[in-house]
């Protein structure tokens, strides 16, 4: 069973991760950590606060200049999403991984990670599995 704390880490990770993605975009993501809980015997918790996981979990520099951490506003739509996204998958009733047992995703377009290209996006070891909105999915 996910204690509320770490539904909330989840959804908070799917919001900051992919809200710009829409709906199946945010689900794509919410299979990515479920798959890398499971496969690699983590917590949901572990898996978003790994270090070097998931870029926005982490403090950023903000819209108005200072640094900290983006949460959603009152009554955002992407925000209720990522939440039932959360609770369909943690609770068994969304059981359709549309990522194909995806680990790995990115936005090939704006990633500047050399460690990603080198070691998923040029390995034969991740091969890609979906593009879903702007993200690439890798095993």
């Amino acid at each position: 069973m996910i204690s509320s704390i770490d539904q909330n880490t989840w959804a908070l990770c799917l919001w900051r991760e992919a809200r710009g993605e829409g709906f199946q975009g945010m689900r794509a993501v919410a299979w990515v950590i479920s798959n890398r809980s499971a496969l690699w015997d983590r917590s949901i918790r572990d898996v978003i606060m790994g270090k070097n996981q998931f870029t926005s979990m982490v403090e950023q520099k903000l819209p108005d200049g200072t640094w900290g951490f983006e949460f959603p506003p009152d009554g955002d739509v992407q925000w209720k999403e990522a939440q039932q996204i959360v609770v369909a998958i943690a609770h068994g009733v969304d059981a359709s991984d549309p990522t194909s047992a995806a680990l790995y995703y990115a936005n090939l377009a704006t990633a500047t990670s050399g460690w990603f290209f080198d070691n998923i996006v040029k390995s034969v070891e991740h091969p890609r599995t979906v593009v879903i909105g702007h993200h690439t999915f890798f095993k």
